[in-house]
């Protein structure tokens, strides 16, 4: 089961794995892949080509640039 909030960004590029959680208003980038239990706080934006590995905790109003791993 995956938890995304109505309000945020996700392009069809982008994977979200299984018991991801992702807040309002977040933005992800194209080709971004989010790892299983990850958690993106409210307000957050990844860049293009970010992936964020199993069970990393991104707190609120994080910004991420591109190519980041």
């Amino acid at each position: 089961m995956i938890s995304i909030h109505y309000s945020s960004k996700i392009p069809e590029t982008s994977k979200i794995w299984d018991f991801a959680i992702v807040e309002a208003d977040v933005h992800i980038g194209e080709n971004c892949t989010v790892g299983s239990g990850v958690f993106l706080g409210m307000h957050t934006h990844l860049g293009e080509s970010v992936r964020i590995q199993h069970g990393a905790f991104i707190t609120r109003r994080t910004r991420i640039g591109d190519r980041v791993f």
